[in-house]
């Protein structure tokens, strides 16, 4: 998926990733380029979606499908650009083998497009 627009600030680009497939736990979620400190949302869709402009960027999750959600505030020096970062271990999601989550993060950033950066936008195939 490519990253979205609006996820630069002061020239660090907000980005999500995993560690490998969704298995048993078996897996982490990394939020890294993101401003130190900063509140955000983690969304997790059930569908892939491309809805442009959002925030000056590209929203990943299908907001037309399951999704949640979830409110998070990532570490680093608050107010300094690029240095805030999450590590996430994975959840159990065995009950959704066979399913691709869409994951993207968005963060409170006064320096970017709409006050909000966007990560890239992350599929994360869920396996036995």
């Amino acid at each position: 998926m490519a990253a979205a627009a609006s996820g630069s600030t002061s020239g660090y680009r907000a980005s999500i990733a995993s560690n490998g497939p969704a298995t048993a736990g078996g897996y982490a979620l990394h939020i890294s380029g993101v401003l130190g400190a900063a509140p955000g949302e983690l969304f997790v869709g059930l569908g892939e979606g491309d809805a442009f402009p959002v925030f000056g960027g590209h929203f990943y999750p299908d907001l037309g499908a399951p999704n949640v959600g979830i409110p998070l505030t990532v570490g680093g020096w608050a107010g300094f650009p690029g240095t805030g970062s999450l590590d996430l271990p994975g959840a159990d999601v065995t009950s959704l083998v066979g399913v691709t989550l869409v994951l993207q993060h968005l963060a409170a950033d006064p320096a970017a497009p709409k006050h909000v950066s966007l990560s890239n936008g992350l599929r994360l195939g869920v396996e036995p």
